[in-house]
């Protein structure tokens, strides 16, 4: 199934005139400066965190939108207004990324206090729980990643639904959801090591990039997990 998933965003986005993408131009600028003001240290706030999670909510039902309804079905900017699409969209973004953070950061810190607490060298130890909570967090919230597509189109498909239909489908969820965009994500985000204003605009372009092409994959794996299985 995975390499019809990606044979399908291929073709997508390839057979696809500009004009067809032109409703993602607008949510897509957009995104990216909010994530570039979210970096700056001056605006470093809830209130940038929580505008970050907006802008990423418009670009990625635009996007969804998109390939799985088509651009008949998306407004001429990419956004009109925001309604209950938007916020149910949002509220599950912001429960996915809870569940990565518990998933990630409680065992994580359990780990740190028990080593030091024992006297023991946590450096080989702490990397293991660090990647292996991270594989965890991944997984987990693949599960119930098809939730979003299916919020972007109104299909009622709830937390329990997506978990249940991801079932059969554990291996390709967590690589379209959680592998393949950190891998597109990963050599931009080391740009940010770089001390360079420019490199960092066009490492958070590259990311926007990468997350695009990323729920590509997911509304496709949407289309072929939930809607042709159920057919």
């Amino acid at each position: 199934m995975l390499t019809r998933i990606l044979h399908r965003a291929i073709s997508a986005v390839v057979n696809k005139p500009l004009s067809h993408w032109a409703p993602l131009v607008p949510p897509f600028i957009f995104s990216v400066l909010i994530d570039e003001l979210a970096n700056l240290e001056r605006f470093n706030s809830w209130f940038i965190a929580i505008l970050s999670l907006a802008a990423s909510t418009i670009l990625a039902v635009t996007t969804h939108r998109l390939i799985l309804l088509g651009s008949n079905h998306v407004p001429k900017y990419g956004f009109r207004g925001w309604g209950r699409r938007e916020t149910l969209f949002f509220a599950y973004m912001a429960i996915v990324q809870i569940a990565i953070f518990a998933v990630t950061m409680i065992p994580l810190i359990l780990v740190i206090l028990v080593s030091a607490s024992l006297d023991l060298s946590s450096d080989i130890l702490f990397w293991f729980f660090l990647v292996a909570t991270i594989v965890a967090a991944l997984y987990v919230s693949s599960r119930f990643c098809l939730v979003l597509p299916a919020t972007a189109i109104d299909h009622p498909l709830f937390m329990s639904g997506a978990w249940s239909q991801s079932r059969n489908h554990q291996g390709t969820v967590f690589l379209i959801f959680g592998v393949i965009p950190l891998s597109l994500a990963a050599p931009a985000m080391l740009l940010y090591l770089v001390d360079s204003q420019l490199l960092e605009i066009l490492s958070g372009l590259l990311v926007s990039v990468g997350v695009v092409i990323g729920i590509v994959l997911l509304s496709i794996a949407y289309d072929e997990i939930v809607v042709k299985e159920n057919v």
